[in-house]
């Protein structure tokens, strides 16, 4: 016997994931960013009309928002790194 209740439509609660597409929000980010992270935003939400939940559902959100994270970083401006010589 579970101890979780069952929805009468079937669909199980812990894996409604769409509570994660705040997080692939972009108006917040300057405009040079913005275009890198619009299109996450859009698959995210095209994710989650499409996808029924579930935990694989989760994976691709979870995997997604990992990407965009990695994109916008990597759009950030780039300084030289200073190179610090320790001394022995």
């Amino acid at each position: 016997m579970s101890t979780v209740e069952s929805r009468p439509d079937g669909k199980d609660p812990k894996f409604n994931a769409s509570h994660l597409l705040q997080y692939f929000e972009y108006a917040h980010l300057p405009d040079h960013l913005q275009v890198v992270s619009k299109v996450f935003h859009e698959l995210a939400w095209y994710i989650d009309a499409v996808i029924p939940p579930g935990p694989e559902k989760t994976v691709a959100f979870r995997k997604l928002l990992e990407s965009k994270d990695c994109a916008v970083r990597a759009a950030l401006p780039t300084e030289p790194q200073e190179t610090t010589q320790s001394s022995s």
